[in-house]
């Protein structure tokens, strides 16, 4: 009986040899693809954005209310068909100012029917990122009184009942918001 196992597992130890070097050229293969994708699909680091003033249309909000925004809000330049707006997560500066942005995150909100989305962004030259963040998780980890700040402005400047469903989104949500346009 002993012998019996013995020649059933030798001839079993070919086919599971053959089997293993198989998996292992799948995966060196799979592998090969995702270097290949990822380098086809990585996402632009920076975009040109233009910032044409520090206050947030009123006209969206309490057409009666006329408040100050505390950063900096623009528009991606990049595609001109384009209508995405970035707040600039900085110091004011003049208005019409053309600034290379990276975008770290995304939020979005509800006015009655109608979808709002800006991009979260720094400026991508490390001497104007005078709040030294440089990505969502430093925002929402460290600066989480920033991101509060954000969204209770726009909560406390939109009528009573027709602003909702607030979201935010990291690196990748505000990438696919740029794709989509």
């Amino acid at each position: 009986m002993y012998l019996y196992y013995k020649s059933y597992y030798s001839q079993l130890k070919p086919i599971f040899i053959a089997f293993i070097i198989m998996i292992i050229c799948i995966l060196l293969s799979c592998n090969k693809d995702n270097r290949n994708n990822k380098a086809n699909s990585e996402p632009k680091i920076s975009y040109r954005a233009k910032f044409f003033n520090q206050k947030l249309e009123p006209t969206q909000l309490i057409p009666d209310q006329e408040m100050g925004f505390l950063f900096p809000v623009g528009q991606f330049t990049e595609n001109e068909s384009q209508n995405i707006k970035t707040i600039l997560l900085t110091k004011q500066f003049a208005k019409g100012r053309n600034i290379k942005t990276k975008p770290i995150g995304s939020f979005s909100f509800m006015i009655d029917t109608t979808a709002q989305n800006y991009i979260i962004s720094v400026p991508a030259d490390s001497s104007l990122n005078t709040m030294n963040i440089n990505n969502f998780f430093e925002f929402n980890t460290y600066h989480f009184e920033i991101k509060n700040l954000i969204e209770d402005w726009f909560r406390a400047n939109c009528k009573l009942g027709k602003c909702s469903d607030f979201k935010w989104g990291n690196e990748f949500s505000a990438h696919k918001i740029m794709a989509k346009g």
